[in-house]
C-alpha cells in the first residue's frame, strides 16, 4: 500500500494501513504509433524478491511477448488465457527465486483498438483503446507486465506496485501522459520513486492546462473554471471530514467514449470523464471519483467485500459532500432505491439491458463479485448513511480507519465489518439495530433523516 509522504507528519484519526507489500522497479522503453495503431515495449523489472521459482505475470491480450529472460539468459513461459478478462496470464518457472539483484526483462508488440465516431459502444476501464485519436490505458488495460501475485483475484483488480521510469516515444502525437506529472511531446521520461499500482497512459491529440487544483487534459478553458472551483469545493470538504489534506496531483482528463451508459474511471491520481461532453458541473461524479482517493489509494479494500467497500463507501462520501450542499441533492438516488426495492430483494433482478444479476446479502457474499452494481453504487452507500445515523458522524470517521486497518483476504469482509465497529466502542444492542434496518432487511422507512 503506497504511504503518501505529506501523510507522514498528521496527527489523525484516519491512519493509514500499512501493508508488507510487495513492489519493484520497473524500467522501460516504449513506442507508439497512432496512425497504425501500434505499441512495443522494452521492460524491465528488478528490485524484486519473489518468493517462489514460480512466477506470473499479466499483460492485454492484444500485446504478445517477443522475449523473455531473466539475467539475460531466455526464458520458457505457458499462456494461460482461462479466467482472464481481455488478458493473457504468463506463467514461468526461474532457475532460482528472484531477488533485487536479477533483472526479468520482458519485450512486447502488439496493436491497440482503434475507433472512430460513434463505434466504441463496449468501451470500458479494461480496454487498450484509442477514441477520437487519443489513446488510453489504464493499469486495468494491463498495458506493462503486472505482477500476479495473489492468483485468487479477478483480473479485473489485479494491481503491483512499481517505482517507473518509462521513455516513451510517438511520432505522430502531439502529448504523452504517463502516471502522473505534467504531459510531455512526442517524446519523454516518466518517473515516480514511489510505487505506484495504477500508471495511467494517455497520448495522442490533446492539449493540457495547469492550474492550483490539477492538471486538465483535453478540456476547455471555461469547462476548467467551472471543475477547478468543484474540485475545489470537494477537497476543502473531504479534507475537514476525514482531517486528511488530499493529495495535489490530481489530473482530470475528458477522453470522450461511445458507451452511452458509462461515465468515467479513477486511476489515481488520474480521473477520466469518458461522456462525449464534458460534464463540468456534474458534482455526483467528481465526488465520487475524488472519493477514491481515500477508498482505493489511501485505504486498500482487499476482502472478498472489495466492491462494496471500494465504491460504496465512495458514493457514501459523494452524498455526503452533496448533502452538505443541498439536503434535497440524493432525491433520484433515493428514489432508485425505492424503484428497486420490491425486485432487489428476490432472487433475481432484472436490469435495463435485460440482464440478471443475483443479489447476495454481505453476510452472505463469497465472492467480490456478488456485489452486484446496484448494490455497490446505490445500496450500499445508503445502508452507510443509515449507519452513520444510528452512530452519528464522528464515530463512522473513527471506525473506518479501523476497519480498513483491519481488513484480512482470509476474513469474511462482513465479519470484519461488524468487529471493527465493536472495537470502537458500539454497542451489541446498536450494531443489532443497524444489521436488522440496513444490511440484512431494506427498511426505506429506517431513511426518513434524509
Amino acid at each position: 500500500m503506497k504511504f503518501k509522504s505529506h501523510l507522514l507528519f498528521m496527527i489523525s484519526l484516519w491512519i493509514p494501513v500499512l501493508t508488507i507489500a510487495q513492489s519493484a522497479d520497473l524500467e522501460a522503453k516504449l513506442t507508439i504509433e497512432m496512425e497504425s495503431a501500434q505499441i512495443s515495449g522494452d521492460f524491465s523489472i528488478s528490485n524484486y524478491e519473489a518468493a517462489t521459482t514460480a512466477l506470473r505475470f499479466v499483460l492485454n491480450d492484444k500485446l504478445k511477448v517477443n522475449q523473455l529472460s531473466l539475467n539475460g539468459q531466455n526464458l520458457s513461459y505457458e499462456v494461460i488465457e482461462e479466467g482472464c478478462a481481455d488478458c493473457k496470464f504468463y506463467d514461468l518457472k526461474t532457475p532460482k527465486k528472484l531477488t533485487t539483484s536479477d533483472i526479468l526483462r520482458i519485450v512486447i508488440a502488439g496493436t491497440f483498438d482503434r475507433y472512430e465516431a460513434g463505434e466504441n459502444v463496449k468501451d470500458y476501464k479494461g480496454k487498450l483503446v484509442s477514441n477520437y485519436n487519443i489513446l488510453r490505458a489504464s493499469e486495468q488495460s494491463k498495458w506493462y507486465p503486472v505482477i500476479v501475485e495473489n492468483r485468487e483475484l479477478s483480473s479485473y483488480v489485479l494491481k503491483f506496485p512499481y517505482r517507473y521510469a518509462i521513455t516513451t516515444t510517438c511520432p505522430d502525437c502531439k502529448h504523452i501522459f504517463i502516471g502522473k506529472g505534467e504531459p510531455q511531446g512526442k517524446q519523454g521520461t516518466f518517473q515516480s520513486e514511489e510505487a505506484e499500482a495504477a500508471i495511467m497512459l494517455i497520448a495522442g491529440d490533446y492539449d493540457w492546462e495547469r492550474t492550483e487544483q490539477g492538471i486538465y487534459l483535453n478540456m476547455k478553458e471555461a469547462d476548467i473554471l467551472k471543475m477547478d472551483s468543484m474540485i475545489q469545493s470537494i477537497r476543502a470538504y473531504y479534507s475537514k471530514l476525514t482531517s486528511i489534506p488530499m493529495g495535489n496531483e490530481f489530473i482530470l482528463a475528458h477522453l470522450p467514449s461511445d458507451n452511452p451508459n458509462w461515465g468515467g474511471f479513477v486511476s489515481y491520481p488520474a480521473i477520466v470523464d469518458v461522456r462525449k461532453k464534458a460534464k463540468t458541473n456534474n458534482a455526483a461524479f467528481i465526488s465520487h471519483e475524488l472519493a477514491h482517493f481515500y477508498f482505493g489509494d489511501y485505504y486498500e479494500p482487499k476482502s472478498n467485500l472489495f466492491w462494496f467497500y471500494l465504491e460504496s463507501f465512495a458514493e457514501y462520501f459523494s452524498h455526503k459532500y452533496m448533502l452538505a450542499q443541498d439536503a434535497n441533492a440524493i432525491e433520484r438516488d433515493f428514489n432508485n432505491l425505492r424503484r428497486i426495492r420490491l425486485t432487489h430483494y428476490i432472487p433475481f433482478i432484472k436490469s435495463f439491458k435485460g440482464n440478471h444479476f443475483r443479489f447476495v446479502k454481505l453476510a452472505k457474499v463469497e465472492h467480490m463479485n456478488e456485489v452486484t452494481g446496484i448494490h455497490r453504487y446505490i445500496m450500499g452507500s445508503f445502508q452507510l448513511l443509515g449507519m452513520e445515523h444510528e452512530i452519528g458522524e464522528a464515530k463512522m470517521m473513527e471506525f473506518i480507519p479501523i476497519l480498513f486497518q483491519n481488513l484480512k483476504a482470509e476474513e469474511h469482509g462482513y465479519t470484519t465489518f461488524i468487529n471493527s465497529l465493536r472495537e470502537v466502542g458500539v454497542s451489541e444492542a446498536t450494531i443489532k439495530t443497524i444489521e436488522k434496518k440496513y444490511f440484512k432487511r431494506l427498511k426505506l422507512k429506517s431513511y426518513d433523516f434524509l
